[in-house]
């Protein structure tokens, strides 16, 4: 109990004092600020005496709103009060026509995040497009695009030439630079890369937003401001993605300025991006992991270093971790994860090492409800051990009568069991049996270990592993690969949990999941939903699938030519280079062209095919015995796990 509220105060340090966000490096840039998860309100606010900031953080989420409240004190107009009233979720503009007190008002077409969208000027405004500018009967700005009304037309003149295309006769002019002409709807209008198209002149129009559909745009945060005693409804846009500029709120003719989205936050040191880099699964286009080399430069404490940041590996430095998140699409960039939390990490672990303990001493507590439940259970093991032994011996005999009305056509258990015993070398460098790579991939794929194939019977994990290199257009039909999510199951178009290889290609061969699998594993962490999730689960999957095929996953092989002392698999163009010295001699009795691992490897997973059939594999595990020698024998011989371990950890 202890241990709960360590942790809890933990969770309130983290609350109150933590602070977690995204950091944006280019390749060859350096960044020393982050922005915020959390979303903040900004405020901005300047008069003749000086200039006034505050802020506040801003939480939303789908259930439950919390209010806000900011006071900022000016010396000439007061206090100034921010009021949280609500917001607006993908917030677009509404116009209504003929209103009182409206104004006229242009409608502009310009591409956006998420699709083309419709930018209102107002009379008088000066709006800026990003790559331009443009002005609707104001003169004071020479660099934007100046619309004017004239005689009950609409005039453009341009600071640059403008290339135009009336729609839909496709009829083209040019606006020559500083020259003035009509300015017509239902055109297209190019800037040597910017566009935009005219869409309506509105008249006597007001301008308010309204919730939108779909997902993507700003947010828009609704504000009552008080000034002076009197209230002012006021709106600013932003919300999660998006930067906190500010934008001018102009109430009461004062210059006040609010801000609405992450907060910028500079941090004691700079990170450089060297290089990034971007993996994907042999013979796909599927990502399946990232990393980013940097260099960490603390001018302050003399420190320039260089680091690698990747899955399950972070870097530590003064207080903050670095986590890799997700990347440009250009793969030019990078998106760090920033956590600084120091103060909280450490009360919340200290909470978990009093729990640990408190587990330890209740397993050594005699009077223990622990110890009251082994004593019992000690009891009912002696009363259903006879039980058991019965039920093993109907379930042998049970398999025994399978196995003589059952033709199968598969690799055999005991060659599948002889084969598990040869070692293959992991991603991480590890030495272990075939056979727990075999139930590692195969629980990966399918979340099972054993597994009833129709006109089969049940195999296992390891004679199936065996058996998919070998006859691959039968397994690439068989239903083994996992969806948990409906929806996912649905773009691939299946019923139930449960796929086929073939189930992920359409009918000209293509991957279903190959740009939705891009967009997901490129959104940061936080960004990801349940379905982005499942997308790269299963996305993983089916790679992991193909590469059982292709046996590209079996580094079971030492060779001559790799001094760094990591094994490769048969399909890698090491494998085919010819293996020299005392090993020579097992090509007398094999006699193949070229003595190679690929030769090799080749000849036993034939053999092994041919024995499916005629249940004869005495060449086959000649040969087994011939690639347990190459591993025996190599210059990592000391470091691998003996034949008793092995057998330990098959065991296990």
């Amino acid at each position: 109990h202890s241990a709960f509220i360590v942790i809890i105060i933990g969770a309130a340090v983290t609350r109150y004092t933590g602070y977690n966000g995204t950091m944006h490096i280019r390749s060859g840039e350096a960044a020393s600020s982050m922005y915020t998860s959390d979303l903040y309100f900004r405020v901005e606010a300047t008069d003749k005496a000086g200039k006034y900031i505050g802020d506040v953080p801003v939480h939303m989420s789908q259930v439950l709103n919390s209010p806000f409240h900011l006071a900022v004190d000016t010396k000439q107009n007061g206090k100034i009060e921010f009021d949280y009233k609500g917001v607006l979720k993908n917030a677009v503009d509404t116009i209504e026509e003929n209103m009182p007190g409206g104004k006229s008002m242009l409608g502009v077409v310009v591409p956006g995040a998420g699709g083309r969208q419709t930018v209102f000027v107002e009379d008088g405004e000066i709006k800026d497009m990003g790559q331009f500018m443009i002005a609707f009967n104001n003169n004071t700005r020479t660099d934007a695009i100046r619309i004017t009304e004239k005689d009950g037309k609409l005039m453009i003149n341009s600071p640059f030439d403008i290339n135009r295309t009336a729609m839909p006769s496709m009829a083209k002019d040019t606006i020559t630079r500083d020259v003035e002409k009509e300015f017509k709807e239902k055109c297209l209008y190019e800037l040597g890369g910017p566009v935009f198209v005219f869409k309506k002149l509105y008249t006597k129009a007001t301008k308010h937003l309204i919730a939108g559909k779909g997902e993507g745009g700003p947010d828009a945060l609704l504000l009552d401001v008080t000034i002076n005693g009197i209230k002012h409804n006021a709106q600013v846009l932003g919300g999660s993605g998006y930067i906190s500029n500010f934008q001018d709120a102009g109430i009461e003719g004062m210059d006040i300025k609010m801000a609405y989205g992450e907060k910028e936050v500079d941090i004691p040191f700079s990170l450089k991006l060297d290089r990034f880099v971007l993996e994907r699964y042999p013979g796909s286009s599927s990502p399946s992991s990232f990393l980013s080399e940097v260099t960490l430069i603390d001018s302050a404490n003399n420190v320039k270093e260089p680091h690698k940041i990747f899955m399950n590996h972070v870097l530590d430095y003064r207080g903050y971790r670095f986590f890799q998140t997700s990347y440009d699409p250009d793969e030019m960039g990078t998106v760090l994860s920033v956590n600084h939390d120091q103060n909280g990490t450490m009360v919340t672990y200290a909470g978990y090492f009093l729990m640990g303990l408190g587990f330890l001493l209740t397993l050594l507590n005699k009077n223990s409800r622990f110890y009251l439940l082994r004593r019992s259970i000690k009891k009912i093991r002696q009363e259903r051990k006879a039980g058991i032994i019965t039920t093993i011996i109907l379930l042998v005999i049970g398999l025994n009568s399978f196995a003589q009305t059952t033709e199968i056509k598969h690799v055999s258990v005991a060659e599948a069991d002889k084969f598990g015993h040869l070692l293959v070398q992991t991603v991480n460098g590890r030495f272990e049996p075939v056979n727990t790579l075999a139930y590692d991939v195969l629980h990966k794929i399918s979340r099972k270990d054993v597994f009833d194939i129709d006109g089969v019977g049940k195999m296992g994990a390891v004679q199936i592993f065996m058996d998919m290199p070998l006859n691959t257009e039968f397994w690439k039909t068989q239903k083994i690969i996992y969806i948990r999510e409906k929806s996912v199951q649905e773009v691939v178009g299946i019923t139930g949990s449960y796929a086929a290889f073939n189930d992920f290609f359409d009918e000209k061969g293509n991957y279903k999941l190959a740009q939705i699998a891009e967009n997901s594993f490129r959104k940061k962490a936080a960004e990801q939903n349940a379905f982005d999730k499942e997308i790269i689960k299963v996305d993983e999957r089916a790679n992991v699938t193909m590469m059982v095929f292709n046996g590209s996953m079996l580094k079971m092989f030492p060779t001559q030519y790799n001094t760094n002392g990591s094994w490769v698999s048969w399909d890698d163009s090491l494998a085919r280079l010819p293996i020299t010295g005392s090993l020579k001699i097992l090509n007398d009795d094999l006699q193949l062209n070229v003595f190679c691992i690929h030769n090799i490897m080749g000849l036993y997973l034939q053999e092994v095919y041919k024995a499916c059939k005629t249940n004869d594999y005495s060449r086959a595990d000649k040969l087994w015995e011939y690639i347990n020698s190459i591993q025996r024998q190599s210059t990592m011989a000391s470091a691998i796990p003996s034949p008793t371990m092995v057998n330990y950890e098959i065991s296990y």
